[in-house]
């Protein structure tokens, strides 16, 4: 998905299921890349039905000190039909690469993430930790 050499463009649709119900999603992505090092990730989320599901949208400044380790700061706003949030994150990513088990070979990437809310407006302001594991298989 690559326009220039330095754009990355990619667009999603997928579905999202809570309380038992299904919200559609269209999801778009424009990554700036603007060093080997640095990329500016711009992402906007759009559903027809905000009541439950949001509307989203996602900046995030992704710096990699090595080929390993890498860290991100960035400001998510979400909209709902009668709220609206904006969250601050920042997280940091450490990748096991290449690792084997019999004739599987995977990278692993972890990722602590600390989200502070800034404002709410009729919505929880729920400061969070979150530890992600991603999978990558070779």
């Amino acid at each position: 998905s690559y326009t220039f050499p330095l754009t990355r463009i990619v667009t999603e649709i997928s579905s999202v299921q809570f309380g038992g119900d299904s919200y559609a999603y269209l999801a778009h992505y424009i990554d700036l890349l603007l060093s080997k090092k640095s990329i500016l990730s711009l992402q906007i989320d759009l559903t027809s039905d905000n009541v439950i599901a949001a509307n989203a949208l996602l900046a995030e400044y992704i710096y990699d000190i090595n080929s390993s380790f890498s860290v991100a700061g960035g400001f998510n706003f979400y909209s709902f039909e009668s709220s609206d949030k904006m969250e601050l994150s920042i997280k940091g990513g450490y990748q096991f690469k290449n690792v084997s088990i019999g004739n599987l070979n995977m990278n692993f990437k972890l990722i602590p993430e600390f989200i502070y809310v800034v404002s709410a407006n009729n919505a929880n302001a729920d400061h969070n930790f979150k530890l992600s594991l991603q999978t990558y298989f070779n």
